[in-house]
This record gives structure tokens, sequence and C-alpha cells, in this order.
């Protein structure tokens, strides 16, 4: 829309599609007048202190090809196209602190060094607010994992149009927005949290009230409550309270899942009972077959008991609200554990860390990423990235050793943005494949001591730079991360 602030001399189209664009501002005076100017604007307008730049998502590629942003560099000392970034920010930051504001931006001004007042929203996960507390700067917490409104409460299929993701309401509420990582003075700089709603895929009012609605709720009293008193149960029965009063305001709010799906189970037993519980005043319908029920499906009227088998028996649920409505559907299998006996016993001729292999191109799922040519080769301690992947679109495939302590049933958490997969003894652990920002996927499997062949393959479209598998014994309270002594690489 504005080509003379670009780099290049184009051609240029204005986008149609929403998507990550190479076209940045170029690093010229003539983009800093008409940036300030902008700036201007917005301070007359708004008498807020804090000025959002935003500041993600920016690409070096033009930046690289610029006879006047490598000629800045050079006069500036630039090390990289990242400390270009944090110059430009750092500018725009010293105009608007020379007219009494503070700038706010997302995660990504951290790259290249920070601005000395600015404020950073976290967005690509919590690490991005870790690090700048740990910096001495104030942190809004918005990572796309909880607070995304954007994302889907429940299946594509039945769900309105969304750019993907999965954010249900249980989620939301589970969202911690001072990480334990910090020291009490380090987590007096956690301002508190935002939910985003994008709405380059909501169209109508009443599609973003059903967003938002009950999630905001959820939100609401996450950060308005001290941890302790927080109780998800409370919660529940506290809601069908707060609904009624949208009700009355005519809020187009989503109607609430089913509680007691939230999770898979695997048991090291013969039968289970299944506790179903409506959110709101309604019929709870179910099946057992993985079908979605509807008004003719049998009706929940107490525990269900379920013989377990090691393929599992999908129980899916929703509710009809007393008027008719049916709700979005939800579903948990519940499976027999069978362990995955140990692939070797010994360390003998294994190094420490795992084999790494990196990619560059497109690819829409974990398995795509064979397609992908291999440009280098390495390894890394844990199962993580190495921090040199400056591709927009890459993919890392991790193979090597996972080293059990002893038997038991594990959950495993493996993080990624986007797809990724875990493979152990060559099935299928956890899967977290497909577009979606920065989350974790949990499954339980049961596990015999000894090593086990692990192998995991990551793909990233575009944001966050995230790759991390935990661990715990199942019915533990916290996860950890798997530590480096535990992983092997060789033959």
């Amino acid at each position: 829309a504005y080509p003379e602030l670009a780099c290049t001399p184009g051609p240029f189209e204005v986008g149609t599609v929403w998507g990550v664009e190479e076209d940045v501002f170029c690093p010229t005076e003539t983009t800093f007048r008409f940036l300030e100017n902008v700036l201007t604007e917005v301070m007359a307008l708004f008498p807020g202190r804090y000025i959002h730049i935003g500041g993600d998502e920016v690409p070096k590629t033009r930046w690289r090809q610029s006879r006047a942003a490598q000629s800045l560099m050079r006069r500036e000392h630039l090390r990289n196209e990242e400390e270009l970034q944090s110059w430009f920010v750092r500018r725009i930051e010293r105009f608007l602190s020379a007219h009494g504001r503070r700038l706010v931006g997302w995660d990504e001004i951290l790259e290249g060094g920070i601005a000395p007042e600015a404020t950073v929203m976290s967005w690509r996960g919590t690490a991005g607010g870790i690090a700048a507390a740990q910096a001495g700067h104030d942190v809004v917490m918005s990572p796309g994992s909880h607070v995304y409104f954007d994302h889907l409460q429940g299946s594509a299929a039945e769900e309105p149009l969304s750019i993907g993701g999965y954010t249900p309401l249980d989620k939301v509420y589970a969202f911690e927005p001072v990480p334990a990582e910090l020291t009490p003075a380090q987590a007096r700089h956690i301002l508190g949290a935002q939910a985003n709603l994008w709405t380059e895929y909501i169209a109508t009012p009443a599609h973003a009230e059903y967003m938002v609605y009950p999630r905001a709720l959820a939100l609401s009293e996450v950060l308005w409550s001290p941890a302790a008193a927080r109780d998800w149960r409370g919660f529940t029965e506290r809601l069908p309270a707060a609904l009624r009063a949208l009700d009355q305001q005519r809020v187009s709010y989503r109607t609430p899942d089913v509680a007691g799906l939230e999770h898979d189970q695997v048991l090291l037993a013969d039968s289970a009972t299944v506790e179903l519980r409506a959110l709101m005043p309604g019929t709870i319908h179910y099946t057992l077959d993985g079908s979605t029920p509807d008004r003719s499906a049998p009706v929940y009227l107490g525990p269900l008991t379920l013989p377990l088998a090691p393929q599992g028996t999908v129980v899916t649920a929703r509710l009809e609200t007393p008027d008719g409505r049916l709700g979005g559907s939800r579903a948990a299998t519940w499976r027999r554990a069978v362990y995955l006996d140990a692939t070797r016993t010994d360390t003998a001729g294994l190094r420490p860390g795992l084999s790494y292999a990196y990619a560059e191109g497109r690819a829409d799922s974990a398995a795509a990423v064979a397609t992908l040519p291999v440009l280098r080769n390495g390894t890394v301690p844990t199962v993580r990235l190495r921090g040199d992947e400056r591709a927009e679109r890459f993919a890392v495939t991790l193979t090597g050793w996972l080293q059990v302590p002893a038997d038991g049933l594990y959950d495993l958490a493996l993080s990624s943005d986007d797809g990724s997969v875990l493979w152990l003894d060559g099935q299928v652990a956890v899967n977290n494949d497909g577009y979606h920002g920065a989350d974790a996927k949990v499954s339980t499997v049961a596990l015999r001591p000894g090593l086990h062949a692990l192998k995991v393959v990551m793909f990233q479209g575009s944001g966050a730079k995230v790759l991390g598998l935990s661990w715990r014994r199942a019915g533990e309270p916290s996860f950890s991360s798997i530590p480096a002594s535990a992983l092997f690489q060789g033959p």
C-alpha cells in the first residue's frame, strides 16, 4: 500500500490474503518521517501511556538485499539484521519517550537487544516474557497457547470458520500468567495478561461474541484471583449464573462442552468409570462408537462403566439445552495401557545428545518433512532447536535414544510451533501435528526401563520457533524437561 517505504522497487500488490510478507519498512529517513507522523496522530487521538508498535513477524530478506539497510548496519556497527531490528525499535522508542509515552512491542523486539524502556507482550509462548522480566522489563503475557481467542473451541467440522488451533474453556482457565521461573522481584514485572481475537476469519459481531464468551470469563477469574483461590470445579459450578447474565444481555456465547472429557485416559486396569457433567442446564447425549451424538443418542443418566482394551473406547458427548440448542461435541478415549519394551538395555557405543537434521522449505505436516532436502546435520543435547534456524519455513528431525529409569505410565508433553510428532520404538507416542501456535500436546505411554528409540519431527511455518519435550510419571503434579543425561545418539 505504501511502496515508497519498501527496500525494493517492486512491483507490489496490496495484500488480499493473510500471511507474513517479505516486504517490510526500509530503515530510511523517509520511513521514519512517515512513522513519526503516524505516531504523532495516534498520540493526539489516544491519551494512554502505552503505544503498541507491533514489531512481530519481520522477515529479514529485504534488509539483507537492501543497499540502504546494509549501509546503515555498517555505519551503526550492527552485526546482523536482528540488531538492525533492535536499532529500528530503539529509534521509535526514543521518539515516543520524548513525548511521554512508553513503547509496547511483541516479543520479537527482544531479538538483537531490547529497547531500554520497552514493555514486552509475549505471544510466542512465555519464553519471551520470562526473558524480558528477568532483564527488568515490564511484560504483558499473551501466549498463543492459552489466550488466542481466534482459535477453535471444538471440532473444526462443527465450529465456525477459524484460523485453527484449539483452545477450549478449561485450557484458558489453566493459564498461569506468572511463570514459576521468575523470582518474586522479577514476577512484579508481569503487569497482567491479554487475550487476542484477530478477526480476519470473523465477519459478524455475533461470531466475535461466540469466540470471546465464555472464555473471557475464565481468563478474568485467572487474572483477578490469587492462584491459591482458583479452582476449575468451583468456576464451573458458578458458570451457569454467569451464562444466565449473558443470556439477559443477548450475548451470543458458545455453549460449554460437557465436563469429564478433557483428556484421553490410559490406565493399567481392565475397566474404568466415566463421569460426565453439564456446565449449564440441559441434557447430555453421548456415544461410545466415535460418532457425533445427536438428539437421538442415549441420554447420560449416571456414571458409565467401560471395559478397557488396547484399541480404546471413544466417549463423545454434547449438551442439548432446554431451548433445543445442541452444543459442541467433545470426545476422549479410554484405553488399557500396553507396555513398550526397551529396544536395548545399555549405552555402550552411544554418545550424549540427539542427532539433528535441518531442512528448509514448506511442509504442511510431519510426514511431508521427509520430502525436504537436508541442508545440515549436527547434534543437540535435548529435544530443542539449536537457535540458528534462520529461515521463515524450516523443519528439523531429531533421532536417538531415550533412557527410561523404571516401569510405569509416563505423561509426555511435546511442545512446538507449528507441528511436531514424537515416535518411540517406531510408534507414534505424541501427535502435535498441523499448523498451530506455540502449544503442547500431552499423551500417556507405558514404558519398560531401558533405552527406547526416539524420533521427533517438527516443521515451522511462521511465528514462534518452539520445540521441547517434557515428562512426568503419571500422577505426579508437574512436568520437567527430559534431561540431557537421559538422551543418547548412535547406532
